[in-house]
């Protein structure tokens, strides 16, 4: 199977390196072609690995993996082209970009972040237990 991985970092880095050795072609995109980092992958993983801007991955794959971070998720997509995106199988695991402080103070977070509406519309954060 052809699958484009948007985002170089370590979730997708992962990804990309676990599908590759399971033998899919496997194109590591980031905003432009050449970057750094996944241009390394490529160099390291070898023959099956590819990579490209998002446009370029999501245009040659069958399935895309969103593994950016979730402040740059809906930004990447629009990169990557409504047109290239069409008709195919759409893997979101976007990251979280920030913890909250209780979780960035312990090696273990013991709370987590939930958003409630509120009739306006408006969010807001509240701190829960997990269960």
């Amino acid at each position: 199977m052809r699958v484009g991985v948007l985002g170089t970092g370590t979730v997708g880095h992962a990804l990309a390196t676990k599908l590759a050795g399971l033998g899919h072609d496997v194109t590591m995109a980031s905003r432009e072609a050449g970057n750094e980092k996944a241009v390394a992958w490529v160099e390291a993983t070898g023959g099956n690995a590819d990579e490209g801007s998002f446009a370029d991955a999501a245009g040659s794959a069958e399935l895309v993996v969103n593994a950016t971070a979730g402040t740059a998720s809906l930004a990447a997509l629009e990169q990557a082209g409504a047109d290239n995106l069409s008709g195919k199988v759409l893997l979101d695991v976007a990251t979280r970009s920030t913890s909250p402080p209780a979780c960035r103070r312990r090696s273990r977070c013991a709370t987590r972040t939930v958003l409630e509406s509120r009739s306006s519309g408006r969010f807001r954060r509240r701190r829960s237990s997990r269960p």
